[in-house]
């Protein structure tokens, strides 16, 4: 690939027709970094669901340590 590269380089293929080139042959697959749609579904949607669940989390720990079971007759307001 490097070899092939380099000779469509010298014949002054540009960037695009390259990479064209081998996503035609190969598949999107071939591609370090998807583009478009699929590169956001692939980059941006993981991060955003691994937020959310520590926003989650975070929000039920809270929640939970704010609940103390005590036993029946403690911690009345009247003693």
């Amino acid at each position: 690939m490097k070899a092939e590269i380099a000779r469509w380089v010298r014949e002054g293929k540009s960037d695009r027709e390259i990479i064209d080139t081998y996503e035609s042959r190969y598949g999107a697959r071939i591609l370090v970094e998807p583009e478009g749609v699929r590169r956001w579904w692939l980059n941006v949607v993981p991060w955003v669901g691994v937020v959310l669940g520590l926003v989650i989390t975070i929000l039920f720990l809270h929640r939970m340590s704010g609940r103390r079971d005590l036993p029946a007759g403690e911690g009345s307001v009247g003693e």
